[in-house]
């Protein structure tokens, strides 16, 4: 039976997988799973949130204006801040805070020598078909504070640095098992892992699609929705329009989708005062609506 129950997560797996590669557009990683008692892939690779070359790799594009200096220094400081120094929830939500910060902004490095700073930014979001998407499958990670080890079945990279974690079940699994998995892998197991996460995902091809961000307790996890709004061509009023959950392919599809995943990950993410939180559909939709007329300084109602 455990071997049938394997086959079919696996199956699921695969699904899930395919979407992010041929439907999403997503560069595929591979499965960077450690074997048995190894710290490290057998092509000699040790899984981290930051892929540096990755993220080298993004920052030296064509037309990008950085120098080899400059990305050398905006990895440098981006590998300083995502080192957590323990694992005290409190510590890595800290971590995350401040990094997202850097994430969402920018850093600064000298171009050469001598040189003023320029700013360094990690993602394009203003034309997310810049950035690189990638997709990683059983990403084995040893935890160098808690010394303990996990294998994530699915994590989201854009220009190499580590913004998903998605956990996986089989219908017969309730989709709280996945939540607590992605949980305790965040607090006890391997919390560096998640310094620079911000969405932790959990989904099941009979149970649905559920979203989070780094710390959210089970009650605060929510579904993915359609866009219910509808635009009074008049009065520009928009109307918000709750809509059921979608499906977990149709979730993956939607919430995944290049334009989309880039919004929520600039605008979708708060700190409040501590602890972070996150937009659920109707406040994401909510503010594409308004965006446009806020950068035309126009007034209106949501």
């Amino acid at each position: 039976m455990s071997n049938y129950n394997e086959q079919k997560e696996r199956q699921y797996q695969n699904q899930i997988v395919e979407i992010f590669r041929n439907e999403l557009g997503y560069r595929y990683l591979g499965k960077l799973q450690y074997e048995q008692h190894a710290k490290a892939t057998p092509d000699g690779y040790v899984n981290k949130p930051i892929r540096e070359e990755d993220v080298r790799s993004y920052l030296l594009r064509k037309n990008s204006g950085n120098t080899p200096m400059m990305a050398d220094e905006a990895i440098k400081q981006l590998k300083e801040m995502a080192r957590l120094g323990n694992y005290r929830q409190g510590d890595l939500i800290a971590a995350n805070c401040k990094l997202y910060d850097v994430l969402t902004t920018n850093v600064k490095a000298m171009p050469e020598k001598g040189q003023n700073k320029r700013d360094v930014c990690f993602f394009d979001f203003q034309h997310p078909e810049n950035n690189d998407f990638a997709i990683a499958e059983e990403v084995s990670y040893i935890c160098g504070l808690s010394n303990k080890n996990a294998r994530p079945d699915l994590v989201v990279y854009v220009n190499g640095i580590a913004l998903a974690v998605i956990e996986l079940k089989r219908s017969i699994v309730s989709l709280d098992e996945g939540i607590k998995q992605n949980l305790s892998n965040e607090f006890n197991i391997i919390p560096s892992f998640f310094t620079t996460v911000q969405f932790t995902i959990a989904a099941s091809d009979k149970n649905g699609f559920e979203y989070a961000t780094v710390g959210t307790p089970r009650k605060f996890w929510c579904p993915w929705k359609k866009d219910g709004s509808t635009v009074n061509n008049e009065t520009d009023e928009v109307n918000n329009v709750v809509n059921p959950p979608l499906g977990d392919k149709e979730a993956f599809l939607s919430f995944f989708n290049k334009d989309t995943f880039m919004h929520m990950v600039r605008y979708g993410v708060i700190d409040d005062g501590g602890t972070k939180k996150v937009m659920r559909p109707h406040q994401y939709y909510a503010l594409r609506a308004a965006i446009p007329r806020l950068k035309n300084k126009q007034d209106g109602v949501i």
